[in-house]
């Protein structure tokens, strides 16, 4: 082979299927995603201290108004969400401390993998949550001795909430699993 089919030939040779650009700009997608994971994280947990340092300040101040009903479900819905809280602040600490020098395409599968099961325990807790606090209220003497618009109000309460909560969940934590799965394709 002469120098000049060489160099044909070396002119030829298709370009590698990932440029350092295109990599730059899958890394950017993923860290984007990954900040938007943790700063709803944060805005939820800020406004989770809210209410219940809210909650706290209630029973201090109005301890011997407040009917049980309340007690027990502030309890149901902080053990129900203590799981699905915890696994999404173990999922942003993964985004947090993922090595993009090393196999990146694993990585992502097994951080989406953890995520997704993250957000299914979510949706059925949220629906396993309603459940028992429908459980907890019809079996609570105080609540059944409320009158029908107040007990009505409360349930149509927690059906909004609940049916809010899916779609949230949905598009707030989906969204950043949608930025991340085109990046596994390359």
């Amino acid at each position: 082979m002469e120098l000049d089919d060489f160099k044909e030939q070396w002119r030829n040779i298709p370009e590698a299927p990932v440029k350092k650009e295109a990599l730059q700009q899958q890394v950017d997608a993923l860290e984007k995603s990954g900040k938007r994971i943790r700063r709803v994280f944060m805005v939820e947990s800020m406004a989770i201290a809210c209410i219940g340092l809210f909650f706290v300040s209630v029973v201090f101040f109005f301890a011997g108004n407040i009917a049980p009903f309340f007690y027990k479900m502030v309890a149901v819905i902080f053990l129900g969400s203590a799981t699905t809280y915890y696994r999404l602040y173990k999922s942003q600490r993964w985004l947090n401390s993922m090595d993009y020098s090393k196999d990146l395409k694993s990585n992502l599968t097994a951080f989406l993998s953890y995520y997704k099961k993250t957000l299914s325990l979510g949706l059925w807790s949220s629906c396993l949550i309603s459940l028992c606090l429908f459980i907890v209220m019809f079996t609570d003497n105080f609540f059944l001795a409320l009158e029908m618009p107040w007990k009505v109000g409360v349930i149509v309460y927690i059906i909004g909430i609940q049916l809010f909560t899916v779609s949230y969940i949905k598009k707030v934590y989906g969204k950043p699993i949608r930025a991340i799965e085109p990046l596994l394709e390359t």
